[in-house]
């Protein structure tokens, strides 16, 4: 087996790196990919109800399903993130990794709960505080499963990873966007393989940022 390098925290390393790990595993990614798709579709389903036929049960479904978003497919995203993480790493990927978030569960909730909020009190005071932020919280899920840290001491964690890469981390998240237009165009194949390639590629600059970190 041929040895996995270690990326440099720039956006064409990262991309470049995550390619050739994601074609490596590419079968494994593929199904983590389908499976969230699958258990995306009661979310979807809320949105497209006939208000007017569920309306006496709108605000019901609407709490079962924002408590389905928050308990369990958010804390799920966390998982699929840490099976990227091993994909980035040249590591073996099975489809359990998807779940990985259970042993740190109330953490994962808890961690997603307060960037949402910390983003969108960024949001509120104009976009660009809010990009920064998503920005250098980017990590967090990584350190919440990877190193199985509490959600305050992985936004911490992130806030000091990320110094000197936010701008990295933003680029990847705008070439991000060409990147899913041009899986549109190959329908619904290329979406998943553009959405694992993304995933994976910010699982690479997170790779590259902690593999450079001294030793304990």
């Amino acid at each position: 087996m041929a040895e996995i390098t270690v990326p440099l925290p720039d956006v064409g390393e990262c991309y470049g790196h995550a390619w050739r790990q994601m074609l490596r595993v590419f079968l494994e990614l593929l199904i983590i990919t389908v499976v969230l798709l699958l258990l995306s579709m009661p979310l979807a389903g809320f949105e497209t109800a006939d208000a007017e036929g569920f309306a006496p049960f709108l605000f019901l479904i609407f709490l079962i399903t924002l408590a389905y978003l928050v308990l369990f497919y958010r804390p799920l995203e966390y998982g699929v993130a840490y099976a990227s993480l091993r994909a980035a790493r040249g590591e073996s990927v099975e489809i359990s990794d998807m779940f990985s978030f259970f042993p740190n569960y109330p953490n994962a909730v808890l961690a997603h709960i307060l960037v949402g909020f910390l983003t969108g009190v960024g949001v509120m005071f104009c976009v660009v505080p809010g990009i920064y932020i998503a920005c250098k919280l980017a990590f967090v899920p990584y350190l919440v499963i990877d190193r199985n840290m509490g959600a305050i001491e992985a936004i911490r964690e992130s806030w000091r990873l990320t110094d000197g890469h936010a701008l990295n981390i933003f680029l990847i998240g705008v070439l991000a966007i060409p990147i899913v237009l041009g899986g549109l165009l190959l329908c619904g194949v290329g979406v998943l393989v553009s959405s694992m390639w993304i995933r994976v590629t910010f699982a690479s600059i997170y790779h590259a940022v902690t593999a450079a970190e001294p030793a304990d």
